[in-house]
């Protein structure tokens, strides 16, 4: 088993800026870690191929100022892209989050 070791430059990142973003190809253990860390500051994970937790973001304003006090861990945050025309995720910055793609690189 290959050691994982990113967690406390997750969480060295996490304490001192408002997104994180978390990519690399399939298997290298992005949602491991990320629900490695949602759960230990009981944040909120949304994986975003569910169309139960994308449904949430119908309303981003509303769902944003609901948990503000919270860190949000989306999953496949790719998917998010269909609500990026309608200037619906801007109002998510002030939101600290980790976000986590299917993308070439690891951070």
């Amino acid at each position: 088993m290959i050691e994982r070791n990113r967690k406390a430059e997750v969480d060295r990142l996490l304490d001192g800026n408002p997104a994180v973003v978390l990519i690399g190809p399939r298997q290298v253990g992005k949602t491991t870690l990320a629900h490695r860390i949602a759960r230990e500051r009981g944040a909120v994970y949304l994986d975003l191929e569910r169309l139960r937790d994308l449904a949430k973001f119908a309303d981003v304003e509303q769902f944003c100022e609901i948990n503000a006090d919270k860190l949000l861990v989306l999953d496949e945050v790719h998917r998010l892209v269909v609500h990026a025309g309608d200037e619906s995720f801007p109002l998510a910055r002030d939101v600290e989050a980790v976000a986590l793609s299917r993308i070439t690189g690891l951070l």
